[in-house]
């Protein structure tokens, strides 16, 4: 096959450019399978445009179609392409790809990048050995960032104070009487660099995972980047390795300067900072690798029937026992996350002599006496909850303890247990309870779990556990993200359109769902005070446990939110639209 390229910069497609088709090529080969060359309008069956474009090509037809962004921002069409790579969370129609990841494949720079501080080699030799001789450097040359530009000047006030010398080497505001030598991405930048102890590198804008080459050049010229940007740097790169300057506030300027000072009076942990690795977990190395983002975007064109995520050695209790991370808080029960409790939630449901073998059970979390939620539950069960009833699926709308309108109705269970709340804040101590009030009723092979604003597919629901062992422990979803709570660094499902839990995942949570709730809003309390809203996430409380209890992440179905959007390729994926209940 053959990809066109429009909206793209001078020395894209030559590879003058230190970002070039060399990157995207690699990419369509791998996730195609195939070779993909250059090609035309005329000629070509994918189409790739940048957000740089002057007018798009979409209106052609086209087998595949991709919108690429290494900036903060997007075009107002970009609903119309399949796969978007941007700094935008992966979910939908996006695949989180930083500009930094395609500066480094293209500069051949990721096995260097993950090589620094973890071993030596010719190249890392040419580092700085010694602490470099000036103090601050800034390289700017866009003066349009207002934001940026009020950050650089209120930390300049600050360090002056300290008589801590900038050098601007950019256009901006330059006082060395020329722009630095050299382009971003040679060695004579490079060189020029290895003369400061500091490089302030701010990127244009501040956007959730919008990091660009600039604190790679930091990385690779042995100096430390003072970086301001992404709130989730920390997610890509070692915070042992640079300082961060996350905000504005006069009590974050004067912590960055004074981190800046001390550094710069203790020389030896200034080498110590400079000679940590450049990524959080050194094993990893650079994250996403080209072959991750093959993986996630083969799942969205239909390409490959799962995207199978392994056991993570992430270890849960010993991060919760102050053992890694910068916010260990003691000994977090012991080394473990929780204890296994072979009781419920403040009621004890009394297991049936004779549970009732299901294929598949529906967990559904919601409320009845707030007007917004009752009519979700009645739509609900007007419209696919008919199905359900027909296909034999049981399902169950887990709500508080009061059920006014819905006393004779088998599918409205309400909930008397410690937790659970006539409102839609308990939704998580209503999964848990749900889950154990299920498991005394049914044996079921498998639990979908969703809320009460979803429509649900029953037929392709059913289809899509067909493709499983049930004995095995699986926790299967749709759109995937990545959290870094508690300092963690672990992959979710998005609990709008719903999970799945096999019986074999369920037959491992069982002895843990009386307390780990009770638990999760403790540590909520503990860890984020101004974050309450985090103990109202089912989707990410359950995705931990299935972390601590090393079960099975599996993301193959399809469920689409905010807005529901057909897929004729594999439409057996289209489990659940999320919001589509009113």
């Amino acid at each position: 096959m053959k990809v066109c390229f429009n909206g793209f910069w001078s020395g894209f497609v030559e590879k003058t450019d230190p970002i070039h088709i060399g990157f995207f090529l690699d990419l369509f080969n791998q996730i195609f399978q195939q070779e993909i060359t250059l090609g035309d309008e005329y000629n070509s069956e994918i189409l790739c445009e940048s957000v740089f474009q002057t007018s798009s090509k979409l209106t052609r037809g086209w087998k595949y179609t991709f919108l690429f962004s290494g900036e903060n921002r997007l075009v107002d069409h970009w609903r119309d392409y399949m796969v978007i790579l941007s700094a935008r969370p992966t979910g939908g129609l996006f695949v989180t790809c930083p500009l930094f990841v395609v500066y480094a494949y293209c500069r051949n720079q990721v096995a260097l990048l993950e090589s620094l501080g973890r071993e030596q080699n010719q190249e890392r030799d040419k580092l700085s050995v010694a602490v470099p001789p000036q103090d601050v450097l800034v390289t700017i040359s866009n003066p349009n960032s207002p934001s940026r530009n009020e950050l650089l000047d209120q930390l300049e006030k600050s360090l002056k104070k300290e008589s801590i010398n900038i050098t601007y080497g950019g256009s901006y505001k330059n006082n060395t009487g020329g722009r630095f030598p050299g382009l971003y991405d040679t060695s004579e930048f490079l060189d020029y660099l290895r003369q400061f102890k500091f490089v302030l590198t701010l990127e244009n804008g501040s956007g959730e995972h919008y990091i660009t080459e600039k604190i790679v050049n930091a990385f690779l010229a042995g100096t430390i980047p003072v970086y301001w940007g992404s709130p989730r740097v920390n997610r890509y790169f070692n915070s042992q390795r640079f300082i961060h300057f996350s905000d504005g506030s006069k009590e974050t300027v004067q912590n960055v300067t004074q981190q800046i000072v001390n550094l710069k009076e203790h020389p030896d942990q200034w080498l110590t900072m400079a000679a940590q690795p450049v990524f959080p977990d050194p094993n990893r190395g650079l994250f996403p690798k080209m072959n991750f983002l093959v993986e996630e975007i083969r799942h969205l064109l239909k390409l490959s029937p799962a995207v199978i995520y392994p056991v993570t050695n992430v270890d849960v209790g010993a991060t919760f026992a102050g053992e890694t991370g910068s916010r260990g808080r003691g000994s977090f029960l012991g080394d473990r996350l929780i204890e296994p409790v072979g009781r419920v939630l403040g009621t004890e449901f009394v297991q049936q002599s004779h549970r009732t073998a299901c294929r598949v059970c529906v967990l559904i979390f919601g409320c009845a006496v707030i007007p917004r939620y009752q009519q979700q539950i009645d739509v609900l069960l007007d419209s696919w909850g008919v199905m359900a009833d027909r296909l034999g699926i049981p399902f169950y709308i887990f709500v508080g303890q009061s059920i006014p309108a819905y006393q004779n109705n088998p599918h409205v269970v309400a909930l008397a247990s410690r937790g659970v709340k006539d409102d839609h804040q308990s939704a998580a101590f209503k999964q848990y309870v749900g889950l154990q009030w299920i498991l005394a009723h049914h044996e079921p092979d498998f639990v979908f779990i969703a809320g009460s604003d979803i429509y649900l597919d029953c037929h392709n629901l059913l289809q899509v556990v067909s493709q499983f062992d049930p004995v095995a422990p699986f926790y299967i979803g749709d759109d995937s993200f990545f959290n870094d709570i508690f300092n963690l660094n672990f992959r979710f499902h998005d609990g709008g359109p719903g999970v799945i839990l096999s019986k074999g995942a369920l037959n491992v949570m069982s002895p843990y769902l009386y307390q780990f709730q009770e638990r999760w809003n403790q540590l909520i309390d503990e860890w984020y005070p101004a974050w309450p809203h985090y103990k109202d996430a089912c989707d990410l409380s359950v995705g931990l446990l299935s972390l601590y209890l090393k079960i099975i992440s599996v993301r193959v179905f399809g469920g689409f939110s905010p807005r529901c959007r057909s897929n004729s390729e594999t439409p057996w994926r289209l489990v659940s639209c999320h919001g589509g209940m009113g």
